[in-house]
């Protein structure tokens, strides 16, 4: 018809001004209303432009369209970052094998219930996950999500960036830090505030993405640089590390290395059946990792105990 009628709530819920200026506006609005879930219905309005004739360059028009859908579409799966694709802020918990969760819940040792702090817990996935062992959870997080506090047995609200208050408790058995101090602009400042609030002995599960993988290499050496939704160039990450840098940051917040791990390419459940060829990639990808850690690790999982004099200052503290 050359008109469309919209809801006037439903625009209001969408990201307009990111939009292009140019004829596939319309083509985004379209995206913008099924990614949101919203129900699209033509209204026909018989239309008339006399002597206003609009010519469009159709073969820039159609190029246009082809790149938005394609640009959603990657987006979706969490590469690139466009402005005009809305996005969830909860952190999913990832429950296929080999991923970072799977291996700091390995890394809990099995004895009886202990004191946990989940930095950075999000929505509470993660927590509920630990919870179901007997173990006593408390979650902190700048946002609140919502269920957060349905699966953890705390909640607070804490920005790392700042001094963490008293009421998050002391004498943790063990605090992780899964995915979270890339997000910090001072990562070793936040260690080392972390660090009080063991108890002597305790330990920090850390996980960290790698910067040395391929993936960003190879964005990096073609000028393609760029952020994505999530993953290693993840648009909220504020620092980068590779294996030595990250080697290098702990000992500097006064930690020696217990334990560490590798994941693989977050291929998922799908990649864990024999007989599929992405089963073959996820194999494939699990010996590369094996062999060269630093080009192939797609995250280190590590985990951490103060330096015998580091724990003797903050519990003097």
């Amino acid at each position: 018809s050359g008109y469309r009628a919209y809801s006037v709530k439903a625009l209001s819920e969408l990201p307009l001004q990111y939009n292009h200026d140019d004829f596939d506006f319309d083509t985004q609005i379209i995206i913008q209303l099924l990614h949101a879930g919203k129900r699209i219905k033509e209204i026909p309005i018989p239309t008339y432009y006399g002597d206003e004739i609009c010519y469009v360059n159709g073969l820039r028009y159609a190029k246009d369209v082809i790149k938005d859908v394609l640009v959603y579409r990657l987006a979706r799966k969490g590469l690139g970052a466009p402005a005009w694709v809305t996005h969830h802020s909860e952190y999913v918990f990832k429950d296929s094998d080999g991923s970072s969760h799977s291996a700091i819940i390995d890394m809990l040792p099995d004895h009886p219930p202990c004191r946990i702090l989940d930095v950075g817990c999000s929505g509470g996935l993660l927590a509920e996950r630990i919870r179901r062992h007997g173990h006593w959870v408390t979650g902190i997080d700048v946002v609140k999500i919502p269920g957060v506090r349905d699966r953890t047995d705390e909640f607070h609200l804490v920005d790392l960036t700042k001094s963490i208050p008293e009421q998050v408790g002391r004498n943790f058995d063990f605090i992780i830090a899964g995915d979270i101090i890339e997000h910090l602009p001072e990562p070793a400042h936040a260690l080392r505030n972390l660090a009080r609030l063991l108890r002597p002995g305790g330990q920090i599960l850390l996980s960290v993405p790698n910067f040395g993988h391929w993936y960003p290499r190879f964005r990096t050496a073609t000028g393609l640089f760029g952020y994505d939704r999530r993953g290693i160039l993840d648009n909220s990450h504020l620092r980068f590390f590779t294996r030595a840098t990250l080697r290098r940051m702990i000992k500097g917040s006064g930690f020696d290395i217990l334990e560490e791990r590798t994941t693989g390419l977050p291929i998922g459940s799908v990649a864990q059946k024999p007989g599929s060829h992405r089963w073959a990639v996820r194999q494939l990808d699990r010996l590369l990792v094996r062999i060269r850690p630093t080009l192939f690790a797609y995250q280190f999982v590590v985990r951490l105990t103060q330096h015998a004099m580091e724990a003797v200052v903050v519990e003097s503290d």
